[in-house]
């Protein structure tokens, strides 16, 4: 769409930056290029080959308090395992260069930077008020209702309470500028804020440092923001009751001035006839976007439809709209699916996948497991256009290793995969096992893109993806509790 865009400073917003610290972490080998290094070994054998793999096998599994089972009837898809490689990749961190990139992408013209309220004097935080009363007096609809998003409302909300009470309130003008500040250090009454959308502080998990940016500006006539936060955790005080180390971060950029709020979320067969969007113009405004921030690479992984309602509190929903899912998959290849809740009444736009998974090598001691989050982007369009865009981790284009892939047997696949089911303590039917592939990590330094098999249900109304084994070593890899945030409260 050849946008060109510069970043305005909001008067009074801007001024020196605290420099963002290095991650510090060493330059090492790709973990797909030395397998022995992260504990992988391989196994040379002729059950390995596609033809010797069975198309269904029938079993059941009794869980570990005797008495609940775990029926296998399951029909196996073995698509690629003659060809099963293992993909190099780089992860991306998110820094000021690619929020740049980001913002120049997407927004028409100029740009605004917004500092976190708790930085703000008093004529700040009056000037971003009426930024939000424009917003208000421009999405009036005809019937005089508000028509914005909920977020507009919560921000608008905490803007008037610490402008009224402004003497008392707990903020103190910090000037930087930039497209991303960096804090080191964080309070005991700042992590109070945090206990409610950051559950793992309960567990004595400390913030050590938090990254933070908020960007304003217009795309097609309307008005966005990109938010992002990223917080640095002490996991060394942590008493490993998750067993994984995963510095949270959420990137995502909203429409303020939507007409609708998506309510529901359902399969692309239940009423495609009546969806008020039309699917080839969602799709290429959702593939625009991707190549706006610079992501046209990724291909289209899920596709479902949206119902939705107006944002001024109308209780009719309708189908409108689609929720278009991208990721970064070599040709050929298809990753687990993330599955988590059916299609449910959702208040917020989100719908993170079990997008972050860790795996432990066959060397594992038990020690800490590092996560890794999924590459996707999710972008929401209706007849009104783009409302959402969030994205997940990014990695480089994946280069297939140069050393030779032996996967482990189908046969001990199964039994390690036995031997997980053997930890449930509830009863369960699996009917599917797929071969997919999973961007995993051993070091939080270097990522690769692993097969995996994958056992789950296809008749649940809940989690579907239930167990994965490492097609090269049948240790188990596994989804992480989603580590969510709402409301960015880093902002106030």
């Amino acid at each position: 769409m050849g946008k060109h865009s510069k970043l305005m400073c909001m008067t009074a917003l801007m001024a020196t930056m605290l420099a963002l610290n290095g991650c510090g972490k060493e330059d090492k080998d790709n973990i797909a290029s030395d397998l022995e290094t992260i504990g992988v070994k391989t196994e040379t054998d002729s059950n390995a080959e596609s033809g010797s793999i069975p198309g269904h096998v029938d079993y059941v599994v009794e869980g570990f308090d005797g008495t609940s089972a775990i029926t296998v009837s399951a029909e196996v898809d073995d698509k690629g395992a003659a060809t099963a490689t293992v993909y190099n990749v780089v992860r991306k961190e998110v820094d000021e260069e690619f929020l740049k990139q980001l913002a120049d992408g997407l927004f028409d013209g100029e740009y605004a930077y917004i500092k976190p309220y708790m930085h703000c004097s008093l004529d700040e935080l009056e000037l971003e008020k009426q930024e939000y009363d424009k917003m208000y007096n421009e999405a009036t609809g005809e019937d005089g209702q508000k028509y914005v998003s909920y977020v507009v409302d919560r921000y608008y909300s905490k803007l008037e309470e610490l402008i009224d009470n402004y003497q008392n309130a707990d903020t103190s003008p910090v000037e930087h500028k930039g497209l991303l500040y960096h804090q080191d250090g964080w309070s005991s009454d700042n992590e109070a804020v945090f206990t409610e959308t950051l559950p793992f502080l309960e567990s004595g998990c400390k913030i050590v440092a938090v990254d933070y940016s908020r960007i304003r500006g217009e795309m097609d006539n309307h008005t966005y923001e990109l938010d992002y936060e990223k917080y640095y955790l002490d996991y060394d005080n942590l008493e490993r009751i998750w067993q994984h180390r995963y510095d949270p971060s959420r990137l995502i950029i909203r429409r303020m001035d939507t007409p609708y709020i998506v309510k529901e979320i359902v399969d692309m067969d239940e009423g495609s006839n009546s969806n008020q969007c039309d699917y080839d113009t969602a799709l290429k405004q959702a593939q625009d976007v991707m190549e706006d921030i610079g992501l046209q690479n990724y291909k289209v992984v899920n596709t479902e439809q949206l119902y939705v309602t107006a944002s001024a509190g109308s209780k009719s929903n309708v189908l409108n709209g689609y929720e278009i899912w991208f990721s970064n998959v070599p040709d050929g290849i298809e990753l687990c699916q993330f599955y988590d809740e059916p299609a449910v009444e959702v208040t917020e736009l989100v719908r993170f996948r079990g997008s972050h998974v860790r795996a432990y090598g066959s060397e594992h001691d038990d020690e800490w497991g590092y996560a890794a989050g999924q590459p996707y982007v999710r972008i929401t369009v209706t007849d009104a256009g783009v409302q959402d865009i969030d994205i997940g981790d990014v990695y480089s284009e994946p280069v297939p290793s140069e050393k030779k892939v032996e996967l482990l047997s189908f046969e001990n696949v199964n039994e390690k995969a036995k031997q997980q089911m053997g930890e449930w303590s509830s009863d369960f039917n699996i009917n599917k096992i797929e071969l997919r592939y999973m961007y995993i990590s051993y070091d939080d330094i270097n990522y690769s893109l692993v097969p995996v098999w994958s056992y789950y249900s296809t008749e649940l109304a809940v989690v579907k993806n239930s167990i994965q084994v490492n097609a090269l070593d049948g240790e188990k890899v596994e989804f992480c509790e989603n580590i969510l945030k709402f409301g960015f409260p880093l902002i106030w």
